[in-house]
């Protein structure tokens, strides 16, 4: 669907993988792409923990109970009341910038919470260039 394009004009990755640790031992996998060879586009948040787990889209939760695994999906309805939109997410966060600024409340995204987004993104770029984790 993108068409013709020259990847010489291109200065970013179209996909990147990463492992993260926390200190609290937790783990994330990231998988990003904005051009990536399959068939269709697909969206997915996974959350995997010892005593359960969840996806987001439509909302279930995945745990034991009494011996079994079950799927627990929460109704639409449950959530109503909240922003459930499809809107992009980026046009949720724009407009809760705006709305902080505007009100002269806390944004969605706190300062401190971006910069270490930026140092995660860093040393995912690091970890790559050198083939050592990064430590932070």
């Amino acid at each position: 669907p993108w068409g013709k394009w020259d990847p010489a004009k291109y200065d970013v990755e179209d996909s990147a993988f990463a492992m993260i640790r926390f200190a609290n031992g937790a783990a994330l996998q990231l998988e990003v792409s904005w051009v990536l060879n399959l068939p269709k586009s697909s969206t997915e948040t996974l959350i995997c923990g010892t005593d359960g787990g969840a996806q987001l889209d439509p909302l279930t939760i995945f745990q034991e109970k009494h011996g079994t695994i079950v799927d627990v999906v929460v109704p639409e309805k449950a959530t109503e009341g909240q922003d459930a939109s499809r809107e992009p997410n980026h046009v949720h966060q724009m407009i809760g910038w705006i709305e902080a600024i505007r009100e002269g409340t806390s944004p969605l995204v706190l300062p401190e919470q971006a910069l270490m987004v930026s140092k995660i993104v860093d040393a995912v770029y690091t970890s790559s260039e050198t083939g050592v984790a990064v430590q932070f």
